[in-house]
This record gives structure tokens, sequence and C-alpha cells, in this order.
């Protein structure tokens, strides 16, 4: 599992009493329309002129930051997946903290973490059963998706749940939100089919031999204990 963007929100989170403010901006195509696009980077009481350039703009909005931002602002820049760094500088001329999530390594010019895959059960099973709590998964028993199942011959893939993913509001399949939230690509296809049934079940417990014999799966299908 990568969520690298996860991560920098649970460090805001956690440690939001150093910051007097904290802004989570989503890198756009440049970082000249990252920080002119204002609802992608708000700043209180700015706004951009009709005959504003983009340049002029640009750097109107970093020269007030630069008045306004202490130590105790944080900006998380998320999605920095390029190593186009144009008026890269500029931005990181403000006197405040900054945040950068990316794909791309920049170990040479930023002091750099990277997150890995999460293969430990326990936290993996930690956050699943966070997650089917946040999409309601847990409200519904075994012995009612059960009879779900058998009445409706409902699938994986029918029932679609919401769930509330930066700032977006999603209307997808308990399924679609995993393969959003964790790395899946090097299931086989019998192991995606189980983990389609394991996303119906949710936080609510069950011995793998009944999960075994509702789902039909075999060892020769995919299904281990």
């Amino acid at each position: 599992m990568r969520t690298s963007s996860e991560c920098a929100k649970h460090y805001a989170m956690t440690f939001s009493g150093q910051y007097d403010a904290v802004i989570f901006v989503r890198y756009q195509n440049s970082i000249l329309e990252t920080v002119t696009n204002d609802s992608v980077f708000p700043v209180v009481n700015l706004k951009r002129a009709n005959y504003e350039s983009d340049e002029n703009y640009f750097y109107r909005k970093i020269n007030i930051l630069q008045r306004i931002c202490t130590s105790r602002h944080l900006i998380i820049l998320d999605n920095f997946d390029t190593d186009e760094c144009e008026n890269l500088d500029e931005l990181l001329s403000l006197n405040c903290k900054f945040l950068i999530t990316s794909r791309v390594d920049f170990e040479d010019i930023f002091p750099q973490y990277e997150v890995g895959i999460l293969d430990d059960f326990d936290s993996l099973r930690t956050i699943f059963s966070y997650y089917s709590k946040q999409m309601k998964l847990n409200s519904i028993s075994t012995e009612a998706m059960y009879k779900k199942l058998c009445k409706n011959c409902i699938y994986a893939d029918d029932s679609k749940i919401k769930n509330l993913k930066d700032s977006s509001l999603r209307n997808k399949t308990a399924y679609s939100h995993i393969e959003i939230l964790f790395s899946i690509f090097d299931l086989s296809k019998e192991e995606k089919q189980v983990l389609k049934y394991v996303a119906l079940i949710g936080s609510n417990s069950m011995t793998s031999n009944y999960f075994k014999e509702l789902c039909e799966l075999s060892e020769a299908g995919g299904f281990r204990q």
C-alpha cells in the first residue's frame, strides 16, 4: 500500500498543534498554474484582477505570502510528480514549512523519506477495518450479507458505496475503493476475486471454512487458509 498523500494529511493532523495554518495544495500542470489557481491555492482576501497575467499574479501572490507566512505555517504540495522545477524556488522562498509528496526521486535536492509498500498483516487489517467502518460496511451482518447474496445473486461488484477521499465523494464499489487505496497489481485473478468477497464482509469476523463455503472457493481457485 502506497499512500504518501494520506501520510501527509495524517502528519498535519497529528502535529496540528505546531502550526497556526495548514494548506493542502494539489499540484496542477506547473508551479505557476498551481499558485495562480485560487481554487487550488486560496489565500484569504486575495483575488486575481481581471487584467492580471499569470506571471504578474504569481509574483504578487508570492510577495504577499512572503509577508504573511511564518514557520508556524505548513504548505503540503501533493502529487508533485514531475522533474519540472520552474518557479519552484520562488515558492520555496516562503518563510514556512513545506511537505511535498511525489513519485519522483528528489533525494539530491530535498531531504526525502520514501514511503514503501505496507505488507505487515496486522497493520493492513487495522487499516482495512478503519476504512470498512468509514464506508459503513460493518453495519451489515454476516448473516444478512449471506441472505442477500443467496436471494439476489449479488456479486461483489454490484453494491456501490460512497467514500470521501481528497475532498471528493466517490460512489464506487467497496472493491474499487480498495483498488484506489491499496497496491493489488501483483495479485492473481483468483486472489482479486477473493478480495472482492472480503470487501463485502467488512470488519465482521468469519471463520475461514465458512467463508470458503459461502463463496464456493477452493485452494485450487486461489483460497488458502
